[in-house]
């Protein structure tokens, strides 16, 4: 409709990459023999057309609204209803009666403690303290280690940290327990009395002793 229709220039120059991505994650190959998809369809890469998508709602709903008689009364009040509308959702989404498969995936406003912005500062000071005393920061080894560890250096290590300009890689410590675990940099496990654990799903950290290193899991942390 964007396309045939409307033919709104502005529209038109977000509609396009947005097409166009969608047409070659599709159709975009690495080789023929097998036949094989050069990118595979994981939700997170669809995030890259969402700024787009939502600027094309916003400006159709904004046409629908200029239709209705009821549109000045909205805009004049628009600020009250937000604001009311968003402590209404924040009250109704703290209750405790919640169900706990659904909070999973909301974090209260209220308990700003464990809110995923409060925890990224502290995770942020705890692996660049652990960094700076020397202290390894440590995951499993395989998949989920390894992405976890990828984690701490590109997402919270500081650019002062970095190596040759790039940020310390998952290696593997040498020597230590049949090379079940990866740490930063490679740094050794041997003779260290604590240190900074880290798992993917939710990335987590926590300071853990070095005969804990026995509870690590995968996905999860020892109690």
């Amino acid at each position: 409709y964007t396309l045939t229709k409307n033919r709104k220039k502005e529209l038109v120059f977000l509609i396009i990459p947005v097409i166009s991505f969608l047409f070659f994650i599709t159709f975009t190959i690495s080789g023929l023999h097998p036949l094989k998809m050069a990118e595979p369809f994981v939700n997170r890469y669809f995030s890259t057309i969402l700024p787009p998508i939502f600027l094309l709602l916003a400006w159709y709903t904004d046409e629908l609204l200029l239709r209705k008689k009821w549109y000045i009364a909205i805009t004049k009040n628009y600020l009250p209803l937000c604001s009311t509308g968003s402590l209404i959702f924040m009250l109704l989404f703290s209750a405790p009666f919640l169900p706990a498969r659904i909070k999973n995936y909301i974090h209260s406003p209220f308990d700003h403690k464990f809110h995923p912005f409060n925890l990224n500062l502290v995770y942020q000071k705890e692996i660049n303290d652990a960094w700076k005393n020397h202290i390894p920061i440590v995951a499993m080894e395989g998949n989920a280690g390894t992405n976890a560890l990828y984690t701490a250096s590109w997402y919270y290590l500081d650019k002062e940290t970095y190596i040759g300009g790039f940020p310390p890689r998952p290696a593997s410590p040498g020597g230590f327990d049949g090379n079940r675990y990866r740490t930063l940099d490679g740094k050794p496990l041997a003779g260290q009395n604590r240190v900074l654990a880290v798992v993917r799903n939710p990335f987590t950290c926590k300071y853990i002793s070095s005969e804990s290193l026995v509870r690590l899991e995968s996905e999860k942390l020892p109690e």
